[in-house]
């Protein structure tokens, strides 16, 4: 019965697997180049849009080679269009989603700084405080003070 669910688990995530990996082609091929700046543009989406779903785990080196540029000219690109580094990108990922993890309340910080792509929880209370100005533990409090 074990090896059945175990089974049925490894099914399902690896349709999963699939559906993300077949989404992320098309998106990729949606791209349609009309000129140089718009397909710039495109570019631009398509890598945002790949960042905003994988930035826990994903590299300055793995985006562009994913979508075949420098890691140089990427990152030219991204500050052009967002006036933000990547790794100001990835942070500001990381902590938006931090902190709707802190305001369900399901998850501890090791576990929430695990979710978002952070090395620890003192890592990620690091960062939380430098994003919001209050720690994950006192903003969880005043959530938790404003839902009663």
């Amino acid at each position: 019965q074990k090896r059945e669910y175990a089974y049925r688990e490894y099914l399902v995530l690896y349709v999963k697997q699939v559906m993300i990996h077949l989404i992320r082609r098309y998106q990729l091929q949606a791209v349609v180049a009309e000129s140089v700046q718009q397909e710039t543009d495109n570019h631009v989406v398509a890598i945002l849009a790949y960042i905003s779903v994988n930035y826990n785990q994903v590299s300055l080196k793995q985006i562009a080679d994913f979508f075949h540029f420098s890691e140089a000219h990427l990152s030219r690109m991204l500050k052009k269009y967002t006036s933000k580094t990547f790794v100001q990108i990835i942070t500001e990922l990381q902590m938006k989603h931090g902190k709707e993890l802190i305001e369900e309340g399901k998850l501890n910080l090791a576990q929430i700084s695990q979710e978002v792509g952070c090395f620890d929880a003192s890592h990620f209370t690091k960062k939380f405080k430098k994003q919001f100005g209050m720690s994950p533990e006192e903003y969880r409090r005043r959530n938790a003070e404003l839902s009663d």
